[in-house]
């Protein structure tokens, strides 16, 4: 089931990847069709909701691509045209991190654990979320989630939009990713992903 925003408008702009993308705040609301206090359960009319099995819900071949993710009291959304193809979205929080440079020695390339090392020790946390976030949007836009190793494609630390081709198990996409303008606290990124035919 999705969960419906509160009643406050969240922001909304257009992405330079083609689609729209809007984060804020958000709290369950009850249905009006939930008689058991259940929180945001509604199911949307015409469209058929599939979950693959890796877990990525879509709305099937007539519906348009999206992705979601939500920390606490923060959620961000993208919905994409009929013509755009996969998308993913990824937030984070800000918070401290124990060991950043551990973590990014199982999950990051050589090169992004070598420039998270050349972060000053208070910035690491920060880097290595930002990282975090773009890896899982890009994870998420193929649909492959963490089944897909993160140390096998190359994000960066930074916020520049970049361009990256995508492999695994013989299929691959060209990946557009951008880390969105931070919200307060939050750490957002987006990627768009077009599979690769196969010669």
């Amino acid at each position: 089931p999705l969960r419906q925003a509160q009643d406050r408008p969240s922001e909304a702009t257009d992405s330079p990847l083609g689609a729209q993308r809007a984060w804020g705040p958000v709290h369950g609301a009850r249905s009006p069709e939930a008689d058991d206090g259940s929180v945001g359960a509604q199911r949307a009319s015409g469209l058929d909701w599939n979950v693959s099995a890796l877990g990525k819900p879509d709305c099937g071949l007539r519906g348009p691509a999206f992705s979601l993710s939500r920390r606490g009291a923060w959620a961000a959304f993208v919905l994409g045209g009929a013509a755009t193809p996969l998308l993913g979205i990824d937030l984070e929080i800000a918070h401290d991190i124990d060991a950043p440079l551990d973590l990014a020695r199982d999950h990051f390339t050589p090169r992004e654990l070598g420039a998270l090392r050349g972060e000053p020790a208070s910035e690491r946390a920060y880097a290595f979320l930002r990282a975090w976030t773009r890896k899982e949007a890009v994870m998420k836009a193929v649909g492959l989630g963490v089944s897909l190793p993160a140390r096998s494609f190359h994000v960066g630390l930074g916020r520049d939009a970049v361009s990256l081709r995508v492999a695994h198990d013989g299929r691959s996409w060209d990946v557009e990713l951008e880390s969105l303008p931070d919200e307060g606290d939050t750490i957002v990124a987006l990627a768009r992903a077009v599979p690769v035919a196969v010669d």
